[in-house]
């Protein structure tokens, strides 16, 4: 949870004084793995990743690095909550899966400042 707010901050400065990304590399959004712009949605791709945690007991991606970490976040598709435990509802399952989209176009509009993709939220 100490992770949520991080992409305010990075939108004003990604990178700390030794060129680190900052946040943990499980509830890192891809845009924010790969340096681009970030804002509100990449704060919903992290809750996404708890809220992933909570229904399955394992975050989204792992691996043997946060670098492996992080790039799985970019590349990969995590495996349906449903998957890993039955009682996960389709319902709340699309709701996990919509949150860790890899488009933040993609994600939930939560913003009033976030433009609304046509078709889509």
């Amino acid at each position: 949870m100490a992770d949520f707010g991080i992409a305010k901050l990075a939108a004003a400065t990604t990178m700390t004084g030794d060129g680190m990304l900052l946040g943990t590399a499980a509830y890192l959004s891809p845009e924010q793995a790969q340096g681009r712009p970030v804002d509100g949605r990449s704060d919903l791709y992290a809750l996404g990743c708890v809220l992933y945690e909570l229904v399955t007991g394992a975050p989204p991606f792992a691996g043997d690095s946060s670098v492996a970490v992080a790039a799985r976040q970019v590349t990969e598709q995590p495996i349906p909550p449903s998957d890993r435990n039955p009682r996960v509802s389709p319902a709340l399952e699309a709701v996990v899966l919509t949150a860790l989209a890899k488009d933040p176009a993609d994600r939930y509009r939560l913003l009033a400042g976030v433009p609304r993709p046509s078709g889509r939220g």
